[in-house]
């Protein structure tokens, strides 16, 4: 017996159940749900989207397309997360590739969970209230260049929600365009 999947997207929404499913479904192996196991989906997203709106809290005035990387004073917790993308897009890119999706649902959300929300974030809250200068565009433009990564290679699992940040990131979809752009 199956619960009634429009109720549990009515109780945990969409993306959160989507996220659940493809978490819990290794290839090849048999799922032994729990209502309870949708809490871990709603749970992320509640955390994404709040990472987010603090993120996009304090990027009034930020141009993503102005930013020049090689003048920025980067600090060491900056360099870190920018190098923790890069193996994550790298990991997330192989399973998905290898269609093992449970894995790369798992490696975003210790990626986006454990290290850029619970760690740089926190980090980057000093410059985010600095006064505007050198240091608060670097935090600004890191936090930039790793959310709208992020919100792309979440895309696949949560749709609704990487859309609705997309359009109101700067430099997201000021056109209008889709963060996933159909063929």
């Amino acid at each position: 017996n199956s619960p009634d999947p429009l109720e549990l997207i009515d109780r945990y929404g969409a993306d959160a159940l989507r996220y659940t499913m493809i978490l819990l479904t290794p290839s090849g192996q048999d799922v032994l749900f729990s209502e309870k196991k949708c809490e871990v989906g709603r749970n992320f997203a509640n955390k994404i989207w709040n990472a987010s709106r603090l993120a996009l809290s304090h990027m009034e005035g930020f141009d993503p397309a102005a930013v020049d990387w090689k003048a920025l004073p980067l600090e060491d917790v900056d360099r870190w997360i920018l190098s923790r993308l890069d193996e994550t897009v790298e990991s997330v890119t192989t399973n998905l590739d290898t269609f093992r999706y449970n894995e790369a649902a798992r490696d975003l959300y210790e990626f986006a969970w454990g290290e850029f929300c619970d760690w740089y974030l926190e980090f980057a809250k000093r410059r985010f209230y600095a006064e505007p200068g050198p240091e608060r565009s670097a935090a600004q433009a890191v936090t930039h260049e790793v959310l709208a990564t992020l919100l792309h290679l979440l895309h696949p699992f949560q749709p609704f929600l990487t859309e609705e940040l997309w359009s109101v990131l700067p430099g997201g979809s000021s056109d209008g365009a889709p963060l996933l752009i159909p063929p």
